[in-house]
């Protein structure tokens, strides 16, 4: 998991800016106070009404892609965080969280990958259908070219 370590402002509240891969969890870490309550919260606007908001104690936020999928990727928003319970609560970080689009593996069989690149720029750009015997003929295979063995014809 990767995580990140803010530093809350005492006299008012410290800026931090967050980028979050969607897909990925995140863990933020408070420093100084730790033992404190902390509620971090996110709006579409400074000020607004939260979209998100996770609790945690002894200064460790975990970002948990599940918890922020009201979030949409490429997005930004506007995020707190809060230190202490209500009514001695005080906003010690404030800032920028923007949601990073990812991709994220499928375990896509390597054949299928190779053919879903087939003519693309970097990809296979001919076929060769040829027997074993044949390929083993080559000296040098062509990284341009998909060779595929037939075999019992």
């Amino acid at each position: 998991m990767r995580q990140i370590t803010i530093t809350p402002g005492l006299a008012r509240p410290s800026v931090t800016n967050i980028s979050l891969i969607r897909d990925e969890p995140l863990r933020v870490l408070m420093g100084g106070e730790t033992l404190a309550p902390y509620s971090f919260t996110v709006s579409q606007t400074e000020g607004g009404a939260p979209l998100v908001e996770i609790s945690a104690m002894a200064g460790i936020l975990d970002l948990e892609p599940a918890a922020l999928q009201a979030l949409g990727e490429g997005a930004s928003y506007f995020y707190n965080i809060w230190q202490g319970d209500a009514p001695a609560r005080f906003l010690c970080t404030k800032g920028m969280l923007t949601v990073v689009p990812s991709i994220v593996p499928t375990g896509a069989d390597p054949a299928t990958v190779l053919l879903n690149n087939f003519g693309q720029q970097g990809g296979p750009q001919q076929l060769i259908v040829l027997t074993k015997s044949e390929y083993d003929a080559i000296t040098a295979p062509d990284p341009a070219t998909l060779y595929l063995i037939r075999e019992g014809l």
